[in-house]
């Protein structure tokens, strides 16, 4: 049923959105939308967690976990190339990688696995990242999407744990990040707030990314 190009069409999108700017809402197919809906309100709720733990008691703990839960099914509910029915487009394969991008947010920042820790289940993610990337015109996607990719390249240098995945995602990044003439870290956290960011788990892994950014 979700795998063709009609998947768009399937699912309603919020009522209202979350975000300063349209990025997303242009961007991502049907439901994706809610789940990145879901996943700025639960990045939000885990920094308040961080900074002020005494306000989180057991009614926002049980909404945190249930909005994540509802997130990671539909993240999952995503279609995978190889099920019937689903044409393996160029757009296709855009929302593959934000999905792919939104599963590694999900586990490695709100469920805040260690990458190292996770071994070759992050490996295997990241690699599905890359693998979906690459089938998605990058350059068309650096025109026409390049705040969306810096967000899905930014992400995954966070799980990237082999050399070559880092290498090809830093590579990346360096050039859509000139693309939207980004000339500093403080600029670069700015953009990723407006989209999906929690401050309290990525601002040091941002901060210490930003010199190899740099080269």
């Amino acid at each position: 049923m979700s795998g063709t190009d009609n998947y768009r069409d399937l699912s309603l999108k919020p009522a209202s959105s979350p975000f300063k700017n349209n990025n997303f809402e242009a961007f991502l197919w049907g439901n994706m939308f809610s789940v990145a809906c879901d996943l700025y309100g639960l990045s939000i709720i885990l920094d308040i967690s961080i900074r002020q733990p005494s306000k989180m008691g057991t009614f926002e703990r049980e909404f945190f976990e249930d909005t994540l839960a509802t997130a990671e099914y539909n993240i999952y509910s995503f279609p995978y190339p190889n099920e019937v029915g689903v044409i393996r487009s160029t757009t296709y394969y855009r929302q593959l990688s934000w999905r792919n991008a939104a599963m590694l947010y999900a586990i490695c920042v709100l469920r805040k696995w260690d990458p190292a820790g996770a071994g070759q289940a992050i490996r295997a993610m990241t690699n599905e990242l890359i693998v979906a990337l690459q089938a998605s015109d990058m350059n068309a996607l650096r025109s026409d999407f390049a705040e969306v990719l810096v967000w899905m390249l930014f992400i995954g240098s966070r799980a990237a744990l082999d050399a070559p995945h880092r290498e090809w995602i830093l590579l990346e990044l360096r050039q859509v990040i000139r693309i939207l003439r980004i000339h500093s870290v403080q600029e670069l956290e700015w953009l990723l707030r407006s989209l999906i960011y929690s401050e309290c788990i990525l601002h040091e892994t941002l901060y210490k990314l930003w010199p190899e950014i740099e080269g």
